[in-house]
């Protein structure tokens, strides 16, 4: 007796998901399965029908890692390490071995004798506590040797030994400064020019090195000195005429634009050089 059902399909025995016809997978909705289900129509398979809803598959998009925030920049703290004499009235005599001393002090300093100097304005301190300007002084000198923290404290101990002296107060605050790192991106110093490059320009036209520099008053003023000098060598009676040779004023003319064109050029190299310079981190 035939089954009236029929013999079963073989593509349905080997896979209970697929319809008749290569049928959908299951567990689809929306769009998905309508698209499944016309692909099943037409005969495709299941598993490439799974294999092209996965193409379309949108990715999943990843949670944003959290950027951490920099540390903020601890506040610079000096931590000076020199001794002052206590504060107290001094005599005349004292008064007058300080001078002596602060004097040899700035002998030795012009000497480039640093240590020595610094001994000497010590030596007058232990005289004359409340000096202002051995303050400064003793300042400049710890500064000169690198001792940072050490020089703030002389100058600060300058101004209130001196309320109002404007030399001290400028040092402490440029120092003070200097000690603060800058953040990244807040400050952005061009790169040294070239020197070569200053003097090739230079030398094409004087005053456009200047300018490449970044000096432009000076540029300026090579460049307008160089086309006065073609002017009157050229334009002008005085010197270069046509047909007759050279005017009265013709060869001083020429030596004076050879010196400022000799000089422009000397100048640019200079220039290039002192912003080249590197420097210690000291200066104030």
């Amino acid at each position: 007796m035939t089954d009236p059902t029929g013999p079963a399909d073989p593509s349905t025995a080997a896979n209970p998901e697929a319809k008749p016809g290569g049928g959908a997978p299951s567990g689809l909705v929306g769009d998905d399965r309508i698209l499944a289900e016309a692909l099943a129509k037409r005969g495709v398979q299941p598993d490439e029908i799974a294999r092209l809803l996965a193409l379309g598959a949108k990715p999943v998009a990843k949670a944003p890692r959290p950027v951490a925030e920099p540390a903020p920049e601890k506040p610079f703290v000096a931590h000076p390490t020199v001794q002052f004499p206590e504060w107290r009235e001094s005599t005349d005599d004292e008064k007058q071995q300080a001078d002596r001393l602060l004097l040899n002090a700035n002998i030795l300093r012009r000497r480039g004798d640093v240590r020595g100097a610094e001994g000497e304005v010590r030596a007058a301190l232990q005289l004359v506590p409340g000096d202002a300007a051995a303050l400064e002084m003793y300042g400049d000198l710890l500064q000169a040797t690198g001792r940072v923290d050490d020089a703030l404290a002389a100058y600060e101990r300058s101004v209130k030994a001196g309320p109002g002296r404007a030399g001290a107060e400028r040092k402490y605050a440029a120092l003070s400064v200097q000690q603060v790192p800058i953040p990244p991106g807040l400050y952005n110093e061009a790169g040294p020019r070239g020197a070569h490059v200053a003097v090739l320009l230079s030398a094409l036209m004087p005053g456009i090195g200047q300018l490449y520099l970044g000096d432009t008053s000076k540029g300026l003023l090579f460049l307008l000195l160089a086309l006065v000098m073609v002017y009157l060598l050229g334009w002008t009676g005085i010197g270069w005429t046509s047909g007759l040779g050279p005017g009265p004023a013709f060869w001083p003319l020429a030596v004076m634009a050879a010196v400022v064109y000799i000089f422009n050029l000397v100048d640019a190299r200079a220039s290039a050089g002192r912003q080249n310079k590197a420097r210690s981190g000291w200066e104030v």
